[in-house]
């Protein structure tokens, strides 16, 4: 935030920023050289260098942040302002991830109460990145389907997240894939049969994906010992320094 070559520019990068904190909502602030704030949380001022305060506009139940408690406690008091089945939905997504139940997590996605980009935002994040996306982009793709008048909306979703798979298997070193199992055989499964059902064809099409099925079929069964055998071959292959 502080780079650039002036307090104008310095001040727009703030502005992002603070923007991106609030997820796009419109908002007000001021940025006073006190050291003195307020905690609504404890009710008392606390000392604080150079700090800021803000006002966001939003049609969302107010809630505030108590940096006392933990931090599922936090997501606890969001997810309950939902009623009893988007709760169940929400907490199955946080806590299951690629494995929650994507046709209730469609239902919540169509009425509003989740946004694209909310997964988009999680894909990164989940244990298993390529199970997840794959999954949101065959729920965008049977959405767009089935509500003719939203589908350049979940199209372009479905997309997001067909690219997001092929960009991390070509982006990710085989060393990586391999500590972190990423292709499991119900991943690669599930890849195959998706390719043809929503036109998810960059993941199969990659040369990781293609070198570990061809070891697959033809060394080893298990997707992990796939991975090492290749490895191995390259590590042999490797010119030796002298």
């Amino acid at each position: 935030i502080s780079s650039g070559k002036d307090g104008a520019e310095q001040m727009r990068r703030l502005t992002v920023t603070l923007s991106n904190c609030f997820a796009g909502r419109p908002f007000m602030a001021y940025h006073p050289f006190g050291e003195q704030g307020f905690f609504p949380s404890k009710q008392v001022n606390g000392h604080s260098n150079l700090m800021f305060s803000a006002l966001v506009f939003s049609k969302d139940p107010a809630f505030e942040v108590d940096e006392t408690r933990s931090f599922a406690e936090m997501l606890s008091q969001i997810i309950n302002m939902y009623d009893e089945t988007e709760q169940a939905v929400l907490r199955q997504l946080l806590v299951k991830g690629e494995d929650a139940d994507f046709d209730l997590l469609s239902y919540i996605t169509r009425a509003g109460m989740v946004s694209p980009d909310l997964l988009k935002s999680i894909t990164p994040c989940s244990g298993r990145p390529l199970p997840f996306a794959l999954n949101s982009a065959q729920m965008f793709h049977m959405m767009a389907r089935k509500f003719p008048l939203k589908a350049k909306e979940y199209n372009a979703a479905s997309m997001w997240f067909k690219d997001f798979c092929r960009d991390f298997i070509n982006a990710a070193p085989l060393q990586l894939l391999a500590q972190s199992s990423c292709l499991q055989y119900s991943t690669l499964r599930m890849a195959v049969l998706l390719a043809m059902k929503i036109d998810s064809k960059g993941l199969v099409a990659s040369n990781h994906f293609q070198e570990v099925m061809e070891k697959v079929w033809n060394a080893s069964p298990d997707p992990d010992e796939a991975i090492q055998l290749l490895l191995t071959t390259r590590a042999a292959r490797a010119p030796t320094a002298r």
